[in-house]
This record gives C-alpha cells, structure tokens and sequence, in this order.
C-alpha cells in the first residue's frame, strides 16, 4: 500500500505541473553584508567613519537591487537565465553596483548536459563551457514561499586555492532540473539559492510555451582556460 501511495503521489506531483515549459522569475538580495561582519562592527566602533561610508552604499545597493529581476526560460530539455532589461536603472554606475559579480547569460541544457555562459570580456564574446556540480543532497527540509524544499550544498572552486559554499533550496514538487545562473542539476526547482554575499529567491512561475534561442555566436573555451586569462571574474 505504501509503495502504491508513493506512485500516486509522484504521479500527482507530475500532473500537477503538466506544462513543460514557461518563466520563473527570481529576486536578489545582498546576505553576508560587511556591517553586519565581526569586521564592520568593530569599525563601527573603532572606525565610525569608514563603518557609516561602508553602511550607505550598502544601503544604496539593496534600494537598487530591488529593482533588478532574473528571468529563467524553460522548457523541458532547456532553459536560460538572464537579467531582464532594466530602464529604472540608468546610471551604469549604480547598475554595476546593484548587479554585483553577475554578468552574462546561461543557457543549459538537460539532455546533452551541457551548460554554456556567455560572457563579454574585453570586447570579445565567449562562450564558456561551466564544469558540471557536484551537488551533495542533503536531508534537511524546510518550507519556502509555500513549496516543500529539501538542501543541496556544493563547493565551487574559486582563485588560489580558494572555496564558496553555495547552498540551493530545491522543490521536487516542480520536477525540473533548472535553477538561477549555472547552479542546475538538481531533482527539482531551485526555490532559493545562496552563493557567498548573494541569495536568489524564486516569486513567480508561469507556465506558457516559450522559445528559448540558444544558436549564441562566440569564442568556445572551457571554463579553466577562460579563468586563467580572466581571473577578475571569478
């Protein structure tokens, strides 16, 4: 009976999310902020000055953030994430600052398991080959904007010998492998992901027949080779 119940349920969960293909929309906010560090609180009392300057163009950032949003394409073999096009932000400066260390677009690609950022560097387009995740599943569960999430941690690589944390909060109950930038790979739609200073945060899905382009034109080079003539965007 209980194996008969999990069918069921699995096939619920299926037919619940029957349209293959649609947009999911993602909010950012800043975590891990300098003001709130152990190093920013003590400035705060040793250094007022620099603590106050630090606090306001965080301040600034996260009122222009706020009007940032990310998109992710889908259908069921492919999606692509991008920044929507943004006119309440017109200063590149302050875009800049609000956009933080993304840049580019990702396109993936379920069955080939391939997944492709394309980047501008130097007045050159390429289009970089990201390794594939190695994604530990966690137990640990809990409950974002009403979908049921399960954990997922990895370690990315970064420069001289470095590593991020990242942590995706995923939902099996909208059974794609998709989630924001290249963090993909996961039995389920990442609702909530966390990598070092920047946590994206699903707010709407709509389910609609899209198109997803994914003929890009550029320079084809694996993600190392692109990181050692490029360290400053890592």
């Amino acid at each position: 009976m209980k194996y008969v119940f999990s069918l069921l349920f699995g096939f619920s969960l299926l037919t619940g999310y029957a349209q293959d293909s649609g947009i999911a929309t993602y909010k950012k906010e800043w975590i891990n902020l300098y003001s709130e560090s152990a190093a920013g609180q003590q400035d705060k009392i040793a250094n007022p000055q620099k603590y106050r300057q630090y606090r306001e163009l965080e301040k600034l950032q996260e009122e222009l953030t706020k009007q940032l949003s990310y998109k992710l394409k889908f259908d069921k073999d492919r999606s692509f994430f991008y920044l929507e096009d943004l006119l309440s932000v017109e200063d590149q400066a302050d875009l800049a600052l609000a956009k933080g260390p993304y840049q580019g677009e990702y396109y993936f690609n379920r069955k080939a398991a391939s997944m492709i950022w394309a980047i501008e560097a130097l007045g050159e387009k390429f289009l970089v080959n990201v390794d594939k995740i190695d994604w530990k599943l966690e137990k640990e569960r809990k409950t974002i904007s009403g979908y049921s999430c399960f954990k997922a941690s990895a370690k990315i690589a970064l420069e001289k010998g470095k590593f991020q944390d990242v942590i995706a909060w995923y939902t099996p109950e909208i059974p794609l492998s998709y989630g924001p930038l290249h963090y993909n790979g996961l039995p389920g739609l990442v609702v909530q992901l966390e990598t070092g200073s920047e946590l994206y945060k699903l707010v709407q899905i709509q389910q609609k027949e899209i198109t997803i382009n994914t003929s890009q034109k550029g320079t084809s080079i694996s993600e190392a080779d692109f990181f050692k003539q490029f360290e400053n965007f890592k």
